[in-house]
C-alpha cells in the first residue's frame, strides 16, 4: 500500500513536471550549408554577400533532408569599431532557401549581431544568439526545413574560410573576400514561466501527499 502511495502522490506528479519541462526546450537538428559565392568586406566595416545564377543564390545545403537545396543571403551589414575580439554588427537582410525546381521554400529576416575572431578563425554570431526571425516555411514537406521553421526564430552561425589568419581590423579595413560555411537551427521555445509553474505544482503535489500520509489513521 505504501509503494502505491509513493507512486501516486509523489513520483508521478514530479515525473510529469520534469517531462513537460524538458519538452519545452527542444531544438531541431542543424541545417548545414556551404557557400557558392563569397562574402565581401569592402571597407569601413561594411560587408555583404555576392551571388550568382537565376534565381540568385550563394550557398547550398550539404546534408539532411534538404541536401542540395540552394539559398540566398542578402543585406548590407556593418562591423562596429575594433576594440576587442568580438564586435557588434548592425544591419539586416533576408535568408531564402529554394527547393527542387528553384521553388522558394523558406524565408527569414537575418541580423548577425556580432563578428568574432577566435584563434585562427573568424565567424558571425558565434555566441549562438537568435539572429533569424520571422522564419516562414512555404514549401512542400521537408522535415529539416519544417523543423527549422517550427519556432519562428532561429540561430545561424557562420564561419569564414580564410587560407590565412585575418584580424577583425583587416576585415574592417576591407578589400577582403572569402568563402564561408554555416549551420542553422531552430531556437528553443521560451517556456514563459512554465518551468517555474511546474516546479510549484510538483512541490504542491508532494506537500499534499505528505499531508495525507500524516493524516492517514493507523491501521488496527
Amino acid at each position: 500500500m505504501k509503494n502505491n502511495y509513493l507512486t501516486d502522490k509523489l513520483i508521478l506528479p514530479l515525473a510529469l513536471g520534469l517531462a513537460l519541462t524538458c519538452g519545452s526546450s527542444l531544438v531541431a537538428n542543424p541545417v548545414n550549408y556551404a557557400s557558392t559565392s563569397d562574402i565581401n568586406f569592402t571597407g569601413g566595416g561594411a560587408f555583404s554577400f555576392s551571388s550568382a545564377g537565376t534565381p540568385a543564390t550563394n550557398f547550398v545545403i550539404n546534408g539532411g533532408t534538404a541536401a542540395g537545396y540552394t539559398g540566398l543571403i542578402t543585406g548590407s551589414y556593418t562591423m562596429g569599431g575594433i576594440i576587442g575580439p568580438t564586435e557588434s554588427v548592425t544591419g539586416s537582410g533576408t535568408l531564402s532557401i529554394y527547393g527542387p525546381g528553384n521553388v522558394l521554400d523558406l524565408t527569414a529576416t537575418l541580423a548577425w549581431g556580432t563578428i568574432t575572431q577566435f584563434g585562427g578563425a573568424d565567424g558571425l554570431n558565434t555566441s549562438d544568439s537568435i539572429d533569424m526571425t520571422g522564419i516562414n516555411y512555404v514549401g512542400g514537406p521537408n522535415a529539416d526545413l519544417q523543423a527549422l521553421a517550427s519556432t519562428g526564430n532561429g540561430i545561424n552561425i557562420l564561419t569564414l574560410q580564410f587560407t590565412q589568419i585575418e584580424t577583425l581590423g583587416a576585415l574592417f579595413a576591407g578589400g577582403i573576400n572569402t568563402t564561408y560555411s554555416g549551420s542553422m537551427s531552430a531556437a528553443a521555445v521560451p517556456d514563459q514561466g512554465t518551468t517555474a509553474l511546474l516546479i510549484v505544482l510538483g512541490a504542491a503535489g508532494i506537500g499534499a501527499g505528505m499531508f495525507v500520509q500524516r493524516r492517514k489513521p493507523a491501521q488496527g
